[in-house]
């Protein structure tokens, strides 16, 4: 998403540098060198990394806006917080949707509450131009609610393809193909991004916990041929995931 944010904020009039061990070093000396005089400083790295870099920072603050954009904020709470205490300007998003996005139609893009206004609304005018969805939640919620979004997500469609036999069928249902496509696009990603992912959120364990109750829930209907029960299972996802109206 680095890549993704380089190009957007260049879209939006930025003269942007990249902070990456992997560019030319000539770019990385220009971006060291404008590091503490930068607009804007958007911090791709995961979590635990920019964390780290909050607490280097809380030393001598940038004079510019600090903003992530990690899928977990559990582990930048505390490093927030200290930053801003020395002086620092900070923001939090979470643009969700991948890297090879090019259009944000429908995208949501959540902007967290860190306590500092003009930060906040710094970031948010960058999406304000686009047809993208902003989604305005309390820092302390983010991570709860992405338990669902996308622990439980990520778990369903990763179960879904190790379910899979392992050789294929002749013939596929147009349900079996949705959810296949989505497992396949899942499985596409790092491993080691969606592991942190799981493995990061305080709230990931019970989002899974749930996916094994509800499966158990649907074995011990069709074990005990409890049509009534079934019914029900189907009833209650019904209100769960209502079918959305046409957009």
């Amino acid at each position: 998403m680095g890549r993704w944010m380089r190009r957007f904020l260049a879209a939006q009039g930025y003269t942007t540098r990249s902070l990456d061990t992997f560019d030319e070093p000539k770019e990385v000396a220009l971006a060291r060198e404008c590091l503490h005089s930068a607009e804007l400083i958007v911090c791709s790295t995961p979590p635990v990394a920019t964390a780290k870099l909050y607490s280097e920072w809380s030393q001598k603050p940038p004079t510019g806006v600090v903003a992530d954009i990690a899928s977990i904020k559990t582990p930048l709470i505390k490093p927030i917080s200290a930053l801003q205490e020395a002086g620092g300007s900070v923001a939090s998003i979470h643009p969700m949707f991948g890297p090879s996005t090019f259009l944000l139609r429908n995208a949501d893009v959540v902007i967290c509450d860190t306590g500092d206004a003009e930060a906040v609304l710094t970031v948010e005018r960058l999406f304000q131009p686009t047809t993208a969805r902003i989604v305005r939640l309390p820092l302390a919620d983010h991570d709860r609610i992405m338990a669902d979004l996308l622990s439980l997500a990520h778990a369903t469609a990763i179960a879904f393809a190790l379910a899979l036999p392992e050789s294929e069928h002749p013939v596929r249902s147009t349900t079996f193909q949705a959810l296949r496509s989505l497992s396949a696009a899942v499985l596409r990603e790092s491993p080691d991004v969606y592991y942190e992912i799981q493995a990061g959120n305080p709230g990931s364990l019970e989002a899974v916990e749930r996916l094994r109750v509800a499966l158990d829930r649907i074995v011990g209907a069709v074990r005990e041929r409890d049509s009534a029960g079934f019914r029900r299972l189907f009833e209650e996802g019904q209100e769960r995931a209502p079918v959305s109206p046409n957009p």
